[in-house]
């Protein structure tokens, strides 16, 4: 990303794009372009801090290998996520890290609140995923297409829609739960 910073600050635009499942028109797909290269780095530059501070943290434990490998798969999915261009491709990083975050919040494996508090997270936001899902894919059927460019296109289209509210209330409960807002906070804790 840092060797493309010249050309995303030109406007180039990345999209690469694979056929998932042709006969129903699904890709999947990413969308590279200066925010979402700004987020790539910025949850690269984070994670390798946290990783340092793991290392430190984790000092002399057998098995800290193990949280790492769980830190690189959270933050692949996190990258991933940022650089969807579509429907699906974002729903499969977005419960990845659904995933990757119960496994790290659950990872003392002898800790009965750590193992309660990671499938509280995972239930909580892998929830709240099946919410999102739905409203993106209510989205693309109104729009007619599941990349984002057509979603983001057709904004007074999903806005003139009669399920409008369905769909934003679909899509922020996802993110709310993703982010423990309020009432999907209590997770975090």
């Amino acid at each position: 990303f840092i060797s493309q910073i010249t050309n995303f600050v030109n406007g180039v635009i990345y999209v690469y794009q694979f056929n998932w499942l042709p006969s129903l028109g699904l890709k999947f797909s990413f969308y590279v372009d200066s925010l979402s290269a700004v987020f790539a780095l910025l949850i690269t530059f984070i994670g390798i801090w946290v990783v340092i501070y793991t290392g430190q943290y984790f000092k002399g434990e057998k098995g800290v290998w193990r949280f790492n490998l769980y830190l690189f798969l959270f933050m692949g999915a996190m990258v991933g996520l940022v650089m969807a261009g579509d429907v699906i491709t974002l729903f499969i990083f977005w419960e990845m890290t659904s995933i990757t975050s119960y496994l790290l919040i659950a990872y003392n494996a002898k800790d009965p609140e750590a193992q309660r508090s990671g499938f509280r997270a995972l239930f909580i936001t892998a929830g709240g995923g099946i919410a999102l899902l739905a409203g993106l894919v209510f989205a693309s059927t109104v729009v007619g297409g599941s990349d984002f460019s057509s979603i983001l296109n057709n904004g007074d289209l999903l806005r003139n829609h009669p399920y409008y509210w369905v769909i934003l209330s679909l899509v922020a409960f996802g993110a709310f739960t993703k982010s423990a807002q309020f009432p999907a906070h209590i997770w975090l804790p």
